[in-house]
């Protein structure tokens, strides 16, 4: 009755019989009975896949120990997620050179159809995986951080692309992205971090840091990407960085004055060291920082450099003598000296 069943089956779905004798003689190898077969196929019939792919199927999956119901359970879930059967082969075959079971890509599918992560990308992940040696669970955990902060798995594809290049496991990357989601900050800018520190041989964890610290400024991401750019033009370390954005927060200076400070100070040639300085003084003082900019904007007309600048303000300190007085007298020199 059951081979009845078959070629009632087959001749609806235009199945020629000896794909059905194929199937039926693997699944005599395999120990599969036939209704696991009709099963299949009526799966196959409702998707509009032809049963050659099924019959690839069963062929990896008994060169793998895979049992058919695990077949089943991922054709219906591709059926649900409108995902083709040559990616489950695909996604089967790697799991095969990786040593994942199917499980794990079950999981990974259900993951991706909540998400609407078509499964390319997971194949295209676990490849990635499979060359830097990360287990499919950190997959899963990268894709369920992903799903909750609404990133997209191709961005998730890249910075595991840049870790592996940078040498950084992947529980940093997570680390990031959970930091990025509780600052609202999309993975693309982490991204741009990371291939930045790349090019600076920064470590992650710099930029973690960099991260914490623009969290609770409320400074956004991508001043930190421009800073991080204007430092490696004039060779400053991301440690110089952090000092700045610390002293910043604790004198209320938003991050896009500190970029302006360290553009005139690149033009000047003058290092961070200097800028550090003027800004505790400046603090010290109660002077804010466009005062400073004003200065060195000043200074570089002249030609004075920022240590007779920061013993100016010092002297001015001591004499209860304000900033303006001070830019005053360089523009009274500036116009004695021409």
């Amino acid at each position: 009755m059951r081979f009845v069943e078959l070629l009632r089956l087959c001749y609806s779905c235009d199945i020629r019989v000896h794909a059905v004798v194929e199937l039926l003689r693997l699944c005599y190898s395999c120990d599969i009975r036939v209704h696991a077969v009709v099963e299949l196929l009526r799966l196959c019939y409702s998707c509009d896949i032809r049963v050659h792919a099924v019959v690839e199927l069963l062929r990896l999956c008994y060169s793998c120990d895979i049992r058919v119901n695990a077949v089943v359970e991922l054709l219906r879930l591709c059926y649900s997620c409108d995902i083709r059967v040559h990616a489950v082969v695909e996604l089967l075959r790697l799991c095969y050179s990786c040593d994942i079971r199917v499980h794990a890509v079950v999981e990974l599918l259900r993951l991706c159809y909540s998400c609407d992560i078509r499964v390319h990308a997971v194949v295209e992940l676990l490849r990635l995986c499979y060359s830097c040696d990360i287990r499919v669970h950190a997959v899963v955990e990268l894709l369920r951080l992903c799903y909750s902060c609404d990133i997209r798995v191709h961005a998730v594809v890249e910075l595991l692309r840049l870790c592996y290049s940078c040498d950084i496991r992947v529980h940093a990357v997570v680390e990031l992205l959970r930091l990025c989601y509780s600052c609202d900050i999309r993975v693309h800018a982490v991204v741009e971090l990371l291939r930045l520190c790349y090019s600076c041989d920064i470590r992650v964890h710099a930029v973690v840091e960099l991260l914490r610290l623009c969290y609770s400024c409320d400074i956004r991401v991508h001043a930190v990407v421009e800073l991080l750019r204007l430092c490696y033009s004039c060779d400053i370390r991301v440690h110089a960085v952090v000092e700045l954005l610390r002293l910043c927060y604790s004198c209320d200076i938003r991050v896009h004055v500190v970029v302006e400070l360290l553009r005139l100070c690149y033009s000047c040639d003058i290092r961070v060291h200097a800028v550090v300085e003027l800004l505790r003084l400046c603090y010290s003082c109660d002077i804010r920082v466009h005062a400073v900019v004003e200065l060195l904007r000043l200074c570089y007309s002249c030609d004075i450099r920022v240590h007779a600048v920061v013993e100016l303000l010092r002297l001015c300190y001591s004499c209860d003598i304000r900033v303006h007085a001070v830019v005053e007298l360089l523009r009274l020199c500036y116009s004695l000296r021409h």
